[in-house]
């Protein structure tokens, strides 16, 4: 027979739950951390580019225009797409620290007999509180990620034209 009931394997459920939502909350700044260094370094290329451009390097590069202007795309592509991921979101909030005060304050003036029996109902109550929380951040970082994933490809593809332009020149100059 167990030495555990039913009030045991709900706060384990909880303590999975709460656990969760701390490791999704990590995620989220992970991924806006990410896009930030993203949305710099697309910035630095289209810095580097224009600044090229405007001090004569469009009169060595321009049988390569075409290029240039598909990585200047690409650049701005990544940027716009770490900015989508990036903006201000309505995520819900873990269940607040008011709402589980006023279901132990509801359940401490009940009979001590009453006891047991509340407290896995306020266990289970809380446990389904959490579940959708945790569902809707999950979801919100699937989304993010995607973005972010599209600007890093966008951010790939520019760093590789922005390499065959540079050896063509290269080679055109030899």
């Amino acid at each position: 027979m167990p030495n555990f009931g039913k009030a045991d394997l709900l706060q384990f459920a909880l303590g999975a739950a709460e656990s969760e939502y701390k490791e999704l909350s990590d995620t989220w700044r992970m991924l806006d951390a990410k896009a930030q260094a993203t949305t710099a370094v697309s910035g630095i290329f289209v810095a580097v580019a224009l600044a090229y451009m405007r001090d004569g390097g469009a009169t060595v590069l321009r049988d390569y225009r075409a290029l240039i202007v598909l990585t200047l795309l690409a650049l701005l592509v990544s940027v716009v797409l770490a900015v989508v991921s990036m903006l201000v979101r309505t995520v819900p909030m873990a269940p607040s620290s008011e709402n589980a005060l006023a279901m132990v304050k509801d359940l401490v003036v009940r009979p001590d007999t009453e006891l047991d029996d509340r407290y896995e109902g306020l266990l289970g109550d809380t446990l389904e509180s959490w579940l959708p929380v945790n569902q809707a951040l999950r979801a919100t970082n699937g989304r993010k990620a995607d973005w972010l994933r599209g600007s890093q490809i966008s951010l790939l593809v520019a760093a590789a034209l922005v390499s065959v332009v540079t050896l063509l020149g290269i080679c055109s100059i030899s």
